[in-house]
């Protein structure tokens, strides 16, 4: 469904609303909302929140995270314990995030607009199935994807479809003339399988190769048959994600977004923003070696550096004389280690002046971490050789993000994208050209020649289509921090930003938080608030980085020019508010100003709650209401305050008198 019109909403100067993704219980807690709530949430600061799917996660307690990997209290409170399946399960589940203090605050300060992911349901979910669904133990999938969109429906403040059914959410919210965002549906409707690629789990299988073949030592991999098989691997792998018969919107729903993409140009909307739940900028697998010799290049941390005009430098890791030291002794670059292993008798590791030679030296990383010298190899690899590990993003489903891209940009007045779903933080553009919509991007470098992988090959001069804001998770860990956790955050970030080259312009991982977005008709900014120590009750927030698009089209918005012109730079974080950095008095003080972040369930509560909680959003009331909201983005709210509500029992006790009392 489409909020049709734009002149429903009343003129403003300025649209100002905060992005969350990736929010899991038992990985820590929800201080992003309790930021987002606390600094922008007084006033009718905010326009709206937007979540972009992944609004818990269905898994029990045995795994993401273990019991060693939560914070105890958190695992020890998650509800139900095991995974969710059934409708009481999902509903059980919600209830489980509607006790969050935070979450309850923020709901009370502006209205929400979601869209699911995969977690809602079961991971990696397509149309017929998921990867974590078994149907011998856990029954029909699509009973199982009805009944947790039903509780979605049930416990979120949704404007369930009109046609289509329940599965049909994807629509388009009108701020004004200022802002016209789209969100869409990529999971339940026409996503094809995720799961199916040839080369299985790529990394896993990768690093097998590099251990099973006769040239394991990276110093040995040009030229050999190792190299062959990876680049035969990359090839498969490739023709694979770019087949023309893989889908996450479908033909239908691409033709919506081309025909709201128009409608919205053609009425002056400045910026046409497209809210979904995964990245859509190039995002090939970090280069390593790239990131290791540009770390070098800086010179170390508070000198000017070694690269004119380079204020900033990077001290290599502990124990080693430069960070291409290091990664050559974490994939024992020459294999003279014994057997080939991290053993306790290292030894030098080859070629490089001032590599450390003793064993420990080379095999310990971040915090003292072990390194296994197969993973550091796997991961080399997939930087050297540009293999894609993600196949349930778009870069799995490279012909639908073509035809993505060519239904907005060139119809589009300024085209901006939102995404999550990575669990850490990206900004960047997309080109203007079809040419660089391909599998590979706006990379230029592979002919398919061993070897051939020069970064001065990497197209520059890109002319701007879109940009695009990528969030972090509020407490779920990144894919590389988890799985390389020896491995420091500032190679990996350095080695995206190698890797995808010129279109990606700030990677941060290893940082939980949101994005807070500010546009007017001129510029769209956005703020990367993180929100560390989601392992404890309290937080100390802090801004990570700053951007601001501008240019593309005039500034009353001409209709469908592609977005030619926009400019993305970076900027100086602008100062947090002082309700939030004072929180400390508020909440009774945590020592050295860090904010204490526990509120009473009591605490900033609303009807809108009342009505999400008390009936579970089943009432015609609750959902008629947010209707008129949403519709004209609520621009002046009224609340009132509600019974508390702190624990799982007492809201689902809530909402089963109120679904008694509709019944009757």
């Amino acid at each position: 469904a489409t909020a049709a019109a734009a002149t429903a909403t009343a003129a403003a100067a300025t649209v100002r609303y905060a992005v969350f993704s990736c929010s899991s219980w038992s990985w820590g807690h929800f201080h992003s909302y309790d930021a987002a709530a606390r600094g922008w949430g007084a006033g009718l600061q905010l326009d709206a929140w937007i979540h972009l799917g992944d609004y818990y996660y269905e898994y029990g307690d045995t795994h993401y995270p273990t019991a060693d990997e939560a914070p105890p209290d958190r695992w020890a409170s998650l509800q139900p314990r095991h995974e969710t399946v059934t409708l009481q399960d999902y509903r059980r589940r919600h209830a489980l995030h509607r006790s969050d203090a935070g979450l309850q605050a923020l709901s009370a300060a502006a209205p929400l607009i979601a869209m699911w992911d995969d977690h809602e349901v079961a991971n990696n979910e397509w149309t017929d199935g998921a990867e974590d669904h078994q149907p011998d133990a856990e029954g029909e999938y699509r009973i199982r994807k009805v009944d947790a969109v039903r509780a979605y429906h049930e416990w979120l403040p949704t404007r369930e479809p009109i046609t289509g059914g329940q599965l049909a959410y994807n629509r388009t919210v009108h701020f004004g003339d200022i802002v016209s965002v789209t969100l869409l549906e990529t999971r339940l409707m026409e996503r094809t399988d995720p799961n199916a690629n040839p080369a299985g789990n790529v990394f896993a299988n990768v690093s097998r190769e590099i251990s099973g073949s006769a040239t394991p030592a990276p110093a040995d991999w040009p030229g050999s048959d190792l190299e062959r098989r990876l680049l035969a691997i990359k090839r498969e792998l490739d023709g694979y994600r770019a087949r023309e018969d893989k889908h996450l919107l479908g033909d239908s729903q691409l033709r919506w977004v081309e025909e709201s993409t128009k409608e919205s140009a053609a009425a002056g909307v400045a910026w046409q923003v497209f809210a979904q739940a995964s990245v859509v900028q190039d995002m090939m697998s970090p280069d390593l070696e790239a990131a290791a010799a540009a770390l070098d290049a800086r010179g170390p941390a508070g000198g000017r550096g070694r690269s004119e005009g380079q204020s900033v430098g990077s001290t290599p890791p502990e124990g080693h004389a430069s960070w291409t030291a290091a990664v050559r002794a974490w994939t024992d670059w020459s294999g003279n280690r014994t057997n080939g292993t991290n053993g306790a008798n290292g030894g030098v590791s080859g070629g490089v002046s001032g590599l450390v030679v003793s064993g420990a030296g080379a095999a310990v990383g971040v915090g003292g971490r072990h390194v296994p010298v197969d993973a550091a190899r796997g991961l080399l690899a997939l930087g050297r050789y540009r293999l894609n590990w993600n196949f349930d993003d778009w870069h799995g489903y490279a012909a639908e993000r073509r035809r993505f891209l060519a239904a907005v940009i060139p119809h589009a007045n300024r085209v901006v994208i939102l995404g999550g779903d990575s669990h850490d933080s990206w900004a960047g553009v997309v080109s203007s050209s079809p040419d660089q919509w391909r599998a590979e991007g706006s990379w230029k470098g592979l002919d398919g020649a061993a070897s051939n992988f020069s970064t001065a090959a990497i197209s520059d001069g890109v002319a701007v289509g879109a940009v695009e804001f990528d969030g972090p998770g509020i407490t779920c860990p990144g894919a590389f921090e988890h799985s390389f956790p020896w491995c420091p955050t500032e190679l990996i970030d350095a080695g995206h930003l190698a890797a995808n080259a010129p279109t990606l312009r700030f990677a941060r991982t290893g940082r939980r938080g949101f994005m807070l977005v500010t546009a007017t008709k001129e510029s769209f900014a956005t703020d990367y608030v993180y929100t560390p120590s989601v392992r404890h009750p309290t937080y100390v927030p802090e801004c990570g980085g700053s951007f601001v698009a501008t240019g593309g089209g005039s500034s009353g918005g001409s209709s469908g020019d592609g977005g030619g012109g926009l400019t993305l730079r970076e900027r100086s974080c602008p100062p947090l508010p002082a309700a939030l950095l004072s929180a400390a008095a508020t909440g009774g003080g945590a020592g050295s100003g860090s904010p204490v972040v526990v509120l009473s369930a009591t605490s900033f509560v609303s009807y809108m709650v009342i009505a999400v909680v008390l009936c579970g959003g089943v009432g015609f009331g609750a959902r008629y209401m947010w209707s008129r909201h949403v519709h004209v983005l609520g621009r002046r709210r009224q609340y009132h305050p509600m019974s508390d509500a702190s624990s799982v029992e007492q809201v689902l006790e809530m909402g089963v008198r109120r679904r008694g009392s509709e019944q009757r």
